[in-house]
């Protein structure tokens, strides 16, 4: 029997259009009335119009309920006029099963088609996840012959440290699936629908005797204030989806470029006045709790600092913003939380953000205001000096400009991890600034270093006194100007344009490629 190319065109039509139906109607019907959109929904919502190349479309899996579409929906495509991978779990089809049980190559997720396509391209790579991860009832004469110790992940791990990568829970998140949902720079999950575990409460149940609720187990609250696993938390999906764009304008779309930067806004420009710093922290007040975030507000661009990771790790805000139009990385010490002190889960989220920033060439401005590490047995029995070190190790490394921004308290060993020695950096401080190697006040200090000898003074109060202004003209910033321990003093409402003209100087300077050794760890 011949065929025209009628016959072989209604063929392809008829395969695309049931690749398009997904699971069917009913488990369409099933993910909207919980609230969640479909995999080929999120894409639609993330991409530009008309943008989307997809790949494998009529790659097709047979398992228990006959034969599907695959289970992961992957191709490329524009976000505002960029290119980027993108690939979506499908839980319309076997809750999202990896592809890769069933098809002659995995299309992606942990790992497959799509990372190599994002790392031979070079091109930021967006996965929205949604699934069981493997399947034991998979089919194969060869798959349960194959050794987990056998398995490579590359190039998921080499692509951290080469293009940008970003992972969205969208709804139940297990196993393998949600392995790949920490393996990102930046990461959100979905408040209503989203649950990430290694293992859901029924395997939880029947290993370990213990019944759970699922949100107790790995809901956004676990995650997002407790883990540290994912960095944010959304309300709806759309507001997932805008959370990606946003992101993705602030870094480059590989190593071997810089971060994008706009047009200065004539209406903000870089020598701004910062004449609300001068309210937020006053020197007659110098343990009064502020927001740093009011202090970010008015240093850098309005209305462009984006957070990553607010619920977790409190003593230190991060987060990507502007000055000038130019992609910035900031940090700052958070006094409402443990005092603003560098707690073991606060030195982590700088380690992993740092290395991001480093990664991508991000310019870094930290600005410090913290009595030191955090202290007592809770902190003690969590590793906090081995972690705080780390946070030390990641900022010395990084190659990028960091200004050291010093406002108020500046102790010990977290002032230690908020600079950089190379010679692309700077460290500024207010007139306000009180420092020394331990979080005390002047005056609690000098009353345990000199404990003996103020008890045999034949006056100690006044001895006292004298030991005080001693060690307060050694801790003045003052002092430390006057030796060159900081490049400048300046004034709080300078701190925009100083900033800016330092930042303009040194990065013109900086030259993107790929860094040697791993420069991100998830």
């Amino acid at each position: 029997m011949t065929r025209s190319w009628d016959d072989e065109l209604a063929e392809l039509e008829e395969r695309r259009k049931r690749a398009r139906e997904l699971g069917g109607a009913k488990f369409v019907e099933k993910e909207h009335t919980k609230g969640r959109l479909t995999a080929r929904e999120r894409i639609d919502r993330l991409l530009d119009p008309g943008s989307f190349q997809e790949v494998g479309m009529l790659a097709m899996m047979d398992n228990a309920n006959g034969c599907l579409p695959s289970g992961l929906i992957c191709g490329f495509g524009t976000v505002d006029g960029r290119k980027i991978a993108v690939a979506a779990e499908d839980y319309t089809i076997a809750m999202g099963t990896w592809t890769g049980l069933y098809l002659s190559q995995s299309k992606g997720i942990f790992p497959g088609f799509i990372e190599d396509l994002a790392y031979r391209w070079q091109v930021p790579l967006v996965v929205f996840l949604q699934g069981i991860g493997g399947d034991v009832d998979s089919p194969g004469d060869d798959n349960g012959n194959v050794f987990p110790s056998a398995l490579s992940l590359f190039p998921v791990i080499e692509l951290l440290s080469r293009v940008p990568m970003v992972t969205a829970v969208m709804g139940p998140c297990a196993g393998g699936s949600a392995a790949r949902a920490v393996c990102a720079h930046f990461s959100l999950m979905t408040r209503d629908n989203a649950v990430l575990f290694a293992a859901g409460p029924p395997l939880v149940k029947h290993a370990l005797g213990q019944t759970i609720d699922k949100n107790e187990l790995g809901g956004y609250q676990v995650h997002t204030e407790l883990s540290g696993n994912i960095d944010n938390a959304v309300d709806t999906e759309d507001e997932a989806v805008s959370s990606i764009k946003r992101f993705l304008s602030y870094v480059p779309s590989n190593v071997h470029e810089l971060p994008p930067r706009l047009d200065v806004d004539e209406d903000d420009p870089p020598d701004r006045a910062c004449n609300r710093t001068l309210k937020v922290i006053t020197p007659d007040k110098p343990r009064r709790i502020f927001d740093p975030r009011a202090l970010i507000a008015d240093i850098f661009d309005r209305e462009s600092f984006f957070e990553i990771g607010p619920g977790w790790g409190e003593s230190l805000v991060t987060g990507l913003a502007r000055l000038g139009g130019m992609s910035v990385g900031v940090l700052a010490h958070h006094g409402k939380h443990q005092g603003g002190a560098l707690t073991p889960e606060a030195a982590d989220k700088q380690v992993r953000f740092v290395e991001m920033c480093d990664t991508f060439h991000i310019p870094i401005v930290y600005i410090i205001d913290t009595p030191g590490v955090m202290i007592g047995a809770n902190a003690e029995r969590a590793g906090i000096l081995r972690r705080a070190v780390r946070a030390v190790s990641a900022i010395q490394r990084a190659t990028v400009p960091v200004v050291s921004l010093h406002v108020r308290r500046s102790f010990g060993l977290a002032t230690v991890a908020a600079g950089n020695p190379n010679q692309l950096s700077i460290k500024l401080a207010w007139p306000s600034v009180i420092q020394g190697a331990m979080g005390l006040p002047i005056e609690g200090a000098a009353a345990l270093l000199y404990k003996d000898e103020i008890e045999n003074a034949e006056d100690p109060e006044a001895f006292l006194a004298e030991v005080v202004e001693r060690l307060r003209a050694k801790v003045s910033v003052w002092a430390a100007a006057e030796q060159f321990h900081l490049e400048d003093i300046i004034d709080p409402r300078e701190t925009r344009n100083v900033l800016y003209r330092w930042l303009d100087m040194a990065t013109s300077s900086l030259r993107a490629s790929e860094k040697c050794g791993p420069q991100y760890r998830p």
